[in-house]
This record gives C-alpha cells, structure tokens and sequence, in this order.
C-alpha cells in the first residue's frame, strides 16, 4: 500500500527500488533514479500534503498522498524518496564502498526489464530456494544478482551469485571443483514431486570444503563409498525421499558395499538389497541431505538408489525401465534448453512443490495459479 506512491513518478529513466527491513521489522522501500522536469509532480493532486525540512544542509519533503507518506530529495541530480525517514537521511550521510557490490551491480544485463539485487548480508524473508529447506538461503551466498526475462509462458531469471571466501557460505564446498553433468533426471520417476543433482569432479576436496562448512574434522566412516562418486542426487516424492550416486566405476562401488550384499527381494531383475548405514549420508553430505533412514539400495546401471521404503525403491526401478522418468517428459526437454548439461548443482521441482517453495517464503497467499508450469529449476 505504501509503495503506492510509485504510480505518481512519470519516468522513463532506469529506476532503482531498494527494499529493506527497519529495527521494527517493518519492510520499507526506497525509490532512486535521475531527476527530470516534472518528475513527481503531485502539487495538483487532491488530499496532498507536504512539508519541507532541512537535513545536513540538505532540503527534504514529506509528502502525504491519501494517509501514505514518502520522504524525498535531490542529491547529485538523483531524485531520491522513501517510506522512511530514517533511511532517507542515512542514504544523505554515508557513501557506498562496497567494491563487491560495485562488480556484482556491474553484470546487470540492461537490455532486460528487470535486474534484482539479494544481499544477504541483510536480514530478509527469503527461508530458502531448495525443496530440502535445510540448505537455508542466507548462508548460501552472500550476494546473487538475476536478470529477469518474462515472457506468456516462462519466467528465466540469469545471472551471478559471489561468496566471499572468509564467509561462511554454502556456495564455496564447490570452490575448485569442476561442474559434471547432471544427469538424475534420467534416473528420477516423473510421478516425483523433484529433485536435486549436486556434482563435483573430485570427492575428496568436494568433502574437504563440506567439512569446513559444517565445522565437522572428524573422519567419517563409510566415505570409500564416494570415491568414484561424480554426482549426488535426491528424489523426492512426499515424506519418501531417495538418495542416488552417480558412479563411474560401478564395480569399485559395488566392491565399497560388499558388507551390504544381503539380498532382500528381486524385482524387475533387479536385486534389493538392505543397507546397514542409514545415517551415512547425513553424516557426510549435511545440509545438502539431512534424510536418515535409507536402508534399502539397489544398483540400476551407473546408478546406486538408496531409499526408506522397498516401494519406494520399485517405483524408481519400474519408471526407469518405462523410460518414464523426467528425462523423458517434453517439459523437462523444454525446460533443459535453458540450461547447461554441466551443473554444480540443479533442482527441479513440480507445480506443488513449486508453490511449497513460495509458501515457505511469502507471509501472504498470492492465490497465483502455477498449475501450468509444468517443471521449474534452480541451476
């Protein structure tokens, strides 16, 4: 409602609207761009108000339109307004040196009609982009620049995310490794609410860099698992998730399993086995996965599927051998041409855990339909 005010600038410039939370929580917003005649030209308008007072020399306006109030100035031929005062008068005191964020803000893209700006060295509502609402955004990275591209039917934000390396940010675990290619959706049921692919080209600095993250030094048992391990992925399908590893030399992987070749039923031709570690992947591959109870597994090709339920595990198999996997849905081919084969991480999520992710974000019901897209994703 406050931002309301915004209708009244008659501009063609490039506009800045920053966004930030005051002491009380209160989300105020902060409108910048070049000063030009007749630029917010309200005197006419009925139910108006306005005051001027001077700050550090400097003359500002608080202007009430309808019971809304901005507070705007001119500095430098900037046109600069806010809902408040408080941070009208700071933005007049300080000069911005933030030299990393003078590089992010130089990638914007100006042929797109909308570039937005996360700092997440401020406190804001966005919990987290991943269905594993676990892997917290505001320990992800430190600032993610994304050019928007909207179109009738997708939405494709691009851009960059920087970390910086004394930071504690989830984003460095992949520092020096090579990208691989994601390849769980060819592996991934189509009935599957999403999943997550994260890869690496060498495990053990991939697990070094975990280790820091999570403060963790200790040598984890079980770990040979991984050695010829290229990629990690996550199903999920209601509270059942599956954990897959990608591996490039499925006999070395078999023989890092050899104390869990208890067969516990053949489906498909495909032999099920139980799995005595459970807690192996949450130990080594926090936050990323935090699931606890895989104890069946089974090997499907170049791939090792672990899950909690044998059921679980079939519909995996039988998808896979229907070739009805996400790999195989025009709407993940379609959704792929905006992506590279390579990733350090992909996330592809259906319309319901789509809406999930923007529920867990949003203190409101938009009441958006979303029903149309189909498959969204985060590389």
């Amino acid at each position: 409602e406050n931002f309301d005010l915004i209708q009244y600038l008659k501009n063609s410039n490039s506009l800045l609207v920053c966004f930030n939370y005051d002491e009380k929580d209160s989300l105020q917003y902060t409108v910048i761009t070049k000063q030009t005649p007749d630029l917010f030209a309200v005197d006419s308008l009925a139910n108006i108000s306005v005051d001027s007072y001077m700050f550090n020399v400097q003359s500002v306006n608080q202007t009430i339109i309808e019971n809304a109030t901005t507070y705007n100035t001119l500095r430098d031929s900037l046109f600069i307004a806010s809902s408040s005062k408080a941070v009208l008068e700071t933005s007049l005191l300080t000069t911005n040196k933030n030299e990393d964020l003078k590089l992010i803000l130089a990638t914007t893209d100006t042929n797109k009609n909308l570039s937005i700006l996360i700092n997440n060295n401020q406190n804001h509502n966005i919990k987290s982009l991943f269905i594993n609402d676990s892997i917290t955004f505001h320990n992800f990275t430190n600032y993610t620049l994304l050019d928007a591209e909207v179109d009738q039917d997708a939405i494709v934000l691009n851009g960059i995310t920087k970390a910086v390396d004394s930071t504690k940010s989830l984003i460095n675990v992949f520092k020096n490794t090579i990208p691989q290619e994601n390849a769980i959706a060819k592996i991934a049921p189509s009935n599957a609410d999403g999943f997550m692919s994260f890869t690496f080209d060498d495990f053990v600095l991939f697990d070094e860099h975990l280790k820091k993250f999570n403060n963790n030094d200790s040598i984890n048992v079980g770990s040979a698992l991984f050695e010829n391990i290229i990629e990690v992925g996550v199903v999920y399908e209601g509270n059942n998730q599956s954990i897959i590893l990608n591996s490039i030399d499925v006999i070395d992987t078999n023989d890092a399993l050899l104390n869990d070749q208890n067969i516990e039923e053949i489906y498909r031709q495909i032999n099920i086995y139980n799995f005595s570690q459970p807690e192996l992947f949450s130990a080594i591959l926090s936050p990323f996965i935090r699931f606890d109870q895989a104890k069946y597994y089974a090997n499907i090709d170049d791939f090792f599927v672990f899950t909690n339920t044998k059921e679980t595990l079939q519909n995996i198999i039988a998808n896979y051998q229907n070739k009805t996997t996400y790999s195989e849905r025009n709407y993940y081919q379609s959704i792929k041409e905006h992506l590279t084969d390579e990733s350090s991480l992909l996330v592809v999520a259906n319309p319901s855990t789509l809406k999930q992710i923007l529920s867990l974000n949003l203190q409101e019901d938009l009441s958006i339909n979303i029903d149309a897209y189909r498959a969204s994703a985060m590389q």
